[in-house]
């Protein structure tokens, strides 16, 4: 793909995020006469583009979600097992130690950092490789 190739199809892309629709994107691209391939191609490209784009915000979305919930089952996990430990909550002679929360809450927030990690890499990625 040529350049100018390239800077239309980020032009409407970027007119496409603020609204504009696919039906006027095609219009404009024919009434400045590019053949019917050509517009097709663009069109592609910018569909493609959106696709991979929604694709980013659920997956920043998830990758935040995922450490909220982890962060939430650390600091639960701590409290109960201090809380009984300090035994504010008493339970006859016994602890709780809450090691399985702490160790779930410690897996899910390796694997939004790690989906973080990825979604850094895959934002630079080129569209036109």
């Amino acid at each position: 793909m040529n350049e100018q190739l390239q800077e239309i199809i980020l032009y409407y892309f970027d007119k496409k995020k603020a609204g504009m629709g696919f039906s006027q994107i095609r219009q404009e691209l024919e009434s400045k006469g590019m053949e019917k391939d050509t517009v097709n191609s663009v069109m592609r490209a910018i569909d493609t583009m959106i696709t991979e784009d929604h694709k980013t915000e659920s997956r920043t979305f998830r990758s935040k979600e995922l450490m909220a919930v982890g962060i939430f089952l650390v600091i639960m996990s701590i409290a109960i097992t201090l809380l009984t430990y300090t035994r504010i909550i008493f339970i006859r002679n016994y602890y709780i130690v809450a090691d399985g929360p702490l160790a779930m809450g410690i897996g899910l927030i390796m694997y939004s950092v790690k989906i973080k990690d990825k979604q850094k890499k895959r934002k630079f990625k080129r569209y036109f490789d």
